[in-house]
């Protein structure tokens, strides 16, 4: 755990201890603490108008330990939200990760054979410019000629690499998850 952690920890402990903040106690104390805990302490003194420091939480404590033991109930609240809405994210990923394997050889190939298609046509469009450059660009050659293809090469390849991206983004949340 960090230093700042620690030091959080040491004087808003028993605050949460005394909340009852569970999801708050689980994520200070799972090795996440250095990553989040001066937010929490932030979104706590946020609800109690105070700044966001230890003499300034003590004494609201001290002046009226309800409002601050509310404010850590609904910053746990919103953590503990937070994790059931993640949970519910990863489970679904997880299912469609079983119903892609439970299903033919294109959809478990479809995303390999895609990410190869796409880097295969990216690489023969480069090397057609390549060739058309070193070769030179005929002084005859009429531009309208060339657009319609450009005009159907262009988006789907686009679209192709929309697709690649997202499904990586997608693949690396699930696996961020586990």
């Amino acid at each position: 755990m960090s230093t700042l952690a620690t030091g959080i920890l040491s004087w808003l402990g028993p605050i949460l201890l005394e909340a009852g903040a569970d999801q708050l106690k689980t994520m200070l104390g799972d090795g996440s603490a250095g990553k989040i805990a001066g937010g929490v302490v932030d979104q706590i003194a946020g609800k109690l108008g105070v700044q966001p420091t230890k003499a300034s939480i003590e004494q609201a404590y001290k002046d009226n330990p309800n409002d601050v033991i509310d404010a850590v109930q609904q910053v746990d609240q919103h953590y503990a939200d937070i994790e059931i809405a993640r949970n519910q994210t990863m489970q679904s990923q997880h299912q469609l990760q079983q119903a892609e394997l439970g299903a033919g050889l294109l959809a478990r190939i479809g995303r390999p054979l895609n990410t190869i298609l796409f880097g295969f046509e990216c690489a023969s469009l480069m090397a057609s410019v390549c060739i058309v450059v070193v070769r030179g660009i005929p002084p005859d050659l009429d531009i309208n000629s060339v657009s319609p293809l450009l005009a159907l090469v262009m988006p789907v390849l686009t679209i192709q690499g929309g697709v690649i991206g997202w499904d990586s983004r997608q693949q690396s949340l699930a696996t961020r998850g586990r």
